[in-house]
Parts: C-alpha cells; structure tokens; sequence
C-alpha cells in the first residue's frame, strides 16, 4: 500500500483546487455518490478554507492505522482536521473533516421518513442554527417505516429527547408551533413539545440557542450512566442525561414495530480496543444491514453506530 499520508495530502489538494477529475481518480466509483453529497451537504468543498483560512498551512500528518491518515491544517481562521481512510487499492473509502480533534458522539441521527428530512432540518435549524462542522451534528433521515412516539405513552416510547436551551422561552414557543410543533407540557422550569413528526423534545431558558443535552430512557440510570462512561471516556459532547422509565419497553433495531427514535454515530480511532471495553460492559453487537459501520446496543438496548473517522 502507499503511504496514506501522501494519499491524504493528495485528496486535500484535490479539495483545494476543486478539482473533481484529481478526486474520481482517488475515489471507487461505488464510493463517489456518498463523498460528492457528503461534500456537498456539509459544503465541503468550501469547508477547510472556512476553518482554517487561507493562507494556511500543514502543522501535522500521521497515521491513525495502517490505512487512516490525518492531516492537521492551521490558518488565520482557525484549525482543521482532515481524516482519510483508504482500502487496499489506495482508494478512498472513508473522509472526514472536522473543527477538532474528538472521540465520542459526532451524529444525532433522528428517525425522519426521507420525504420529511428537509422539513425536520429546517425545523430544528431555526431553533439552534444550522453549522455543518458543530458537534454534535443532527442528522435526519433512516425512517421509512416511521413509528412515531406518542408521549408519554410508554406503548409508543421516545427512546431518546433532545433538551434545548433558547435566549426566550416565549419567541421560541411561538416559532416552534408556527413551524408545526405541538405543545404537550408547560412547566415553570421548561415547556415540552412534539415536533412536527412526533418527536419529544424540550425548551428550557439558557443564554444562547443550542443543543442541551440528549435524555435516554432507561431501566437502570446507574448501568446506563456507567456504560456511556466507559464507552465516550470523559468526552462532553453532547451532555447526556438518563431517566428511568416504567414500564420500559426497549427498542429491537432494526424493527420497524420497536422503533430506536434516535441513535448515535460514535466515532473513534482504534475500533477494535473500544469493542472490547463496551462487550465487557454488557454491549451487544446488532446483525449488519449493509452500512460500514458495526451496529451495538448500549444496555437498555439503544443501538449507536461504533464508526471509524471517516465512515
């Protein structure tokens, strides 16, 4: 194999000069529809100039693995990381670019029927801004045979909630049901909604427009708080919370009858040692679906994406 970190530089420079002939040399057709809407979506294409600036400059550049490269590239905007996965034949089969260096959560993936993903994004983008590079990012779709949750009905459970914090509570109110939420809950502390699909979700006060945290519903908030300890080694990004439920019926990914609601693209460098540690922690491996990433469920049967930079 060649050296990834020259393969790596190659695909950068290629980005650079916007130069897709240079990138479909690199790229296995079977893989280019992805990385061209990945690029694309997340403007890409525009992305390291945005983080890093121009002039900028190649600070750093190793090996994650024997076949992952990262480049580490500093302007007068700031940093950006660029990681490249390649198979055996020197083709790209991972690409990732990032504001930061991280291992933990990258991807809140909400259960949205494909017809409705560009509303749901608006929504929540109205809420809390829409930065393709912010972490955790959301992500809308794998939701065709959508079940929707009916709270707090524990036969049609959550799963998951986001917790969002708004500079005013009431303009919030008012935009969320003009864009098609409906009010469930109003406390002194928070106001809960539906969003316009059926997802939970909850508006506190804070001072600024963002992403809180993520409320999983569990049977033991203890194992849970454990596991998720284990699994993300201290990373803050997003802040979870864990809240017992009863009954608690746990979803069955990937059926369509015991719906996950929402799940997490966890990101890390070394796979194999992250296995270990979470099927020591009661961690089971979900059957494959044809995705690139291995499926797991946490202990209260959650499945998350275990992905490496880049997938």
């Amino acid at each position: 194999m060649a050296d990834p970190v020259r393969l790596a530089s190659s695909v950068v420079e290629s980005l650079d000069r916007r130069d897709t002939v240079a990138l479909h040399a690199l790229v296995p057709k079977r893989f280019w529809g992805w990385l061209d809407t990945y690029l694309h979506e997340a403007d890409g294409w525009q992305a390291i100039t945005q983080l890093a600036g121009e002039p900028r400059r190649l600070t750093g550049a190793r090996l994650l693995d024997a076949n992952m490269a990262r480049l580490t590239l500093v302007g007068p905007n700031g940093t950006a990381f660029v990681t490249v996965t390649f198979d055996e034949h020197d083709m790209v089969k991972g690409f990732a670019l990032d504001a930061e260096e991280f291992e933990g959560i990258g991807t809140i993936v909400v259960t949205c029927p494909d017809e409705r993903t560009a509303e749901l994004r608006a929504f929540y983008a109205a809420l809390v801004g829409e930065e393709p590079r912010r972490r955790p990012r959301l992500h809308f779709g794998e939701g065709n045979d959508y079940r929707p949750p009916r709270w707090p009905d524990p036969e049609y459970p959550q799963q998951m909630h986001l917790d969002l914090h708004v500079r005013d509570l009431n303009a919030s109110h008012r935009l969320v049901v003009e864009q098609g939420a409906t009010l469930l809950a109003d406390r002194d502390s928070h106001r809960t909604y539906a969003d316009p699909i059926g997802h939970p979700f909850c508006l506190s006060p804070g001072d600024a427009d963002a992403l809180w945290r993520v409320v999983i519903d569990c049977d033991d908030a203890t194992e849970m708080s454990a596991f998720y300890a284990e699994l993300l080694r201290g990373d803050p990004v997003p802040e979870l919370a864990f809240q017992e439920v009863s009954p608690y019926f746990a979803p069955r990914w990937p059926d369509p009858a015991f719906p996950a609601q929402m799940h997490f693209d966890v990101k890390v460098s070394d796979r194999t040692n992250v296995q270990e540690r979470i099927e020591r922690l009661g961690s089971v491996r979900l059957p494959p679906r044809g995705g690139s990433c291995p499926v797991y469920a946490d202990p209260a049967g959650h499945p998350f994406c275990l992905c490496l930079h880049g997938e």
